[in-house]
Parts: structure tokens; C-alpha cells; sequence
């Protein structure tokens, strides 16, 4: 038997904060880099609609935060998700602020 619920802590939000999260992959999910273009022509909308409806938009990828936002410009997306998790556990918060998952 394993402890998972021993080891995994809730994240906790603002009151104001979102209440619903949309979480994509970058690499062969949401972006296809070797497509022209390599995202669908209306993601920079449906990101946005998601924000606007309150939810919010996170990335998770096993590469590192670094690479991951080079990886934003060289295909064309220049809207920073809400959160990012990188390397498949830093959790990067939108103050700047790297927290780790426990799993």
C-alpha cells in the first residue's frame, strides 16, 4: 500500500483566485513545432476566454523553465501561462515563488 495521501499536500488559492484549471502538455500538445503555425490559430484566443471565464491556465512539461519559455518564442506564443510546472515537479507561481511536488 503507498502513502500518496500522506505525501500529497492541497495547494491553497486565494479566495479570488481560480477555481478551475486548464493543464496542457507544450511539446506535442499544445505546440507542434514543426507545423506551420505551431499552435492552432485561435489558442491566444481560447487562453484568453479561459482567463477571462476565471480559470486558470497552466503548463506542465519535463522541461526546464528556462527552456520551456525559449521554447514559448520560438513558436509564437507570447502569453505566459498562470502557472508552470517544469521538469515535471517545480511548481513556478506567478510571484515568482518555486514550490516543489510531493508525490
Amino acid at each position: 500500500m503507498t502513502r500518496h495521501k500522506e505525501l500529497i499536500k492541497p495547494i491553497e488559492l486565494a479566495p479570488d483566485g481560480p477555481a478551475v484549471g486548464a493543464l496542457f502538455d507544450f511539446d506535442g500538445t499544445l505546440a507542434y513545432p514543426l507545423h506551420d503555425p505551431p499552435f492552432h490559430p485561435r489558442t491566444l484566443e481560447y487562453l484568453k476566454a479561459l482567463r477571462y471565464a476565471g480559470a486558470a491556465w497552466v503548463i506542465i512539461s519535463g522541461r526546464g523553465l528556462e527552456n520551456l519559455i525559449r521554447g514559448f518564442g520560438e513558436n509564437g506564443l507570447f502569453i505566459l501561462p498562470d502557472f508552470i510546472i517544469a521538469n515535471e515537479y517545480e511548481i513556478h507561481m506567478p510571484d515568482g515563488k518555486i514550490g516543489r511536488a510531493h508525490v
